[in-house]
């Protein structure tokens, strides 16, 4: 790399210009002053105020230009993985998303294929254990002042081992988080409960009335997973309307 500042001789001694400049013995001291004067004068220093000047005409080293060249070239760079990181970043808002609903799909799979089933084989099986222990105790109750002691001893351990069996499934229910209900109110509801048995009746007021409670609703996460089982009662000129087709 050239240095384009000019050596200032100005300031160099005279030993400076001994070796460019021929002596020989007969010169005077004065005359080699001279020649050590005329030659500086061919090496003028550069001053501060031309320094400015150079630069402010816009001349630059070729090594700051080399350099400026390279300032540009990185610029271009960061700018280009600017791009592909905002791009990166993107596709994982799209893969996790899409990560997201695969989960989601999962669930809602496991949730109908197997969660759901085994649910609504506990319900049945414990609607099977509230039906035995229903017609055991009719049964026990009938044959209250029968002196078959034995019999009445089988019968009573029977509804309690299904009352223990109904207990056990509703456990088992519970920790799945279902939950039984009872729509208390008098009147027929669609939405909660499921019509078994239409009951005839002749008066007007009992219309779409509840005329008993055969099994429990079930409900999971909110939603409804069996409506609770009815008997509804209907006006009797009404059923045989509708078993002769409405007319």
């Amino acid at each position: 790399m050239e240095n384009n500042e000019q050596p200032n001789f100005e300031s160099f001694k005279e030993e400076s210009f001994a070796e460019h400049i021929p002596l020989t013995q007969t010169q005077s001291s004065q005359e080699i002053e001279q020649l050590l004067t005329e030659k500086a004068k061919k090496f003028p220093a550069r001053t501060s105020t031309q320094s400015q000047a150079a630069e402010s005409t816009g001349s630059s080293p070729e090594w700051l230009e080399g350099i400026f060249e390279e300032l540009k070239g990185c610029e271009e760079q960061i700018s280009q993985l600017a791009q592909q990181i905002a791009e990166l970043k993107a596709a994982e808002k799209i893969i996790i998303d899409l990560s997201n609903r695969n989960k989601d799909l999962n669930e809602q799979l496991i949730e109908r294929e197997i969660i759901l089933p085994t649910i609504l084989r506990l319900i049945y099986m414990a609607d099977n254990c509230r039906e035995q222990i229903g017609k055991f105790q009719k049964i026990c109750d009938r044959s209250a002042g029968s002196q078959n002691e034995a019999a009445l001893k089988i019968l009573k351990f029977t509804i309690e081992t299904r009352k223990a069996n109904l207990t056990e499934f509703e456990d088992i229910l519970a920790n799945m988080a279902v939950e039984s209900y009872q729509h208390h109110e008098d009147i027929f509801s669609p939405s909660l409960q499921k019509c078994i048995n239409r009951v005839e009746c002749a008066e007007q007021s009992l219309q779409a009335h509840i005329a008993g409670r055969l099994r429990p609703g079930y409900m999971r996460n909110g939603k409804i997973v069996r409506k609770e089982c009815v008997d509804v009662y209907v006006l009797s000129n009404k059923i045989n309307n509708l078993n002769n087709g409405g007319n």
